[in-house]
């Protein structure tokens, strides 16, 4: 099993409780220098949440740093579907892609000018599972 698919296989099964814990985490790291400081270069420009999960930090950069485009990224179908149901009930504009950054094809979207990264990934390097 490589790693995206052992990585997809654990989010999927614990979608819905993750998405319990999205707007703790994000309160908490969400607000620091680094975030301020790419809010002020967003108005207007295009930008991808990479590893969006179910589109909390996601829907929290579209209502306060006001991209022209912005779109979600992540590794796991169940946490892409919650995202594009949220999107749905209360629409932004979003657009939410399944896929791994490592290997996605970013020539099959616009060019994006930020690119966004709450939380830091472990090496595909790595065997952490």
């Amino acid at each position: 099993m490589n790693f995206q698919h052992n990585v997809s296989d654990q989010y999927n099964k614990i979608a819905r409780q993750y998405e319990l814990t999205d707007e703790a985490i994000a309160k908490k790291y969400s607000f620091g220098p680094s975030f301020i400081r790419l809010c002020k270069q967003a108005p207007g420009r295009r930008m991808i949440d990479v590893a969006c999960g179910s589109g909390y930090g996601t829907r929290f950069l579209a209502k306060n740093c006001f991209p022209k485009n912005l779109m979600g990224l992540d590794v796991s179908l169940k946490m892409i579907t919650l995202a594009c149901s949220h999107e749905k009930e209360s629409p932004l504009g979003i657009i939410y892609l399944l896929g791994d950054v490592i290997d996605f094809n970013f020539s099959s979207v616009k060019p994006v000018d930020i690119i966004n990264l709450f939380f830091p990934m472990p090496s595909p390097k790595k065997n952490y599972y």
